[in-house]
């Protein structure tokens, strides 16, 4: 059986393949949002307990080693919520390169 390959059909074809990439990036993008949101809500929640509970630094070694997550990665997220409880936080940051984001199922 022959097959031919219409003009139109490579249309289609190209269409279909950039809604898919649009649509991922769009994925991410929206996965991305709500890490940082995430990661930025940890960081004050870890301040806030702090104070209201008199806890030190060690609760940051504590929590990094339950959680799976390294110092570092609390820590950063300590820093952010720091930096923007100086500074209004912009409608649009790009968070992906001063905040790491988690690995599941590494220890």
């Amino acid at each position: 059986m022959k097959s031919v390959v219409s003009k139109e059909y490579i249309n289609f074809l190209n269409e279909i393949k950039s809604r898919i990439v649009t649509a991922r990036i769009q994925a991410i993008r929206s996965v991305n949002k709500e890490l940082i949101n995430l990661y930025w809500d940890i960081g004050m929640t870890i301040v806030k307990r702090q104070k209201k509970y008199k806890w030190g630094d060690s609760i940051v070694e504590a929590l990094a080693r339950d959680l799976g997550w390294s110092r570092n990665i609390l820590l950063n997220q300590i820093k952010a919520r720091a930096y923007h409880y100086q500074k209004s936080m912009p409608k649009q940051h790009n968070f992906s390169k001063t905040l790491p984001v988690h690995r599941y199922g590494r220890n």
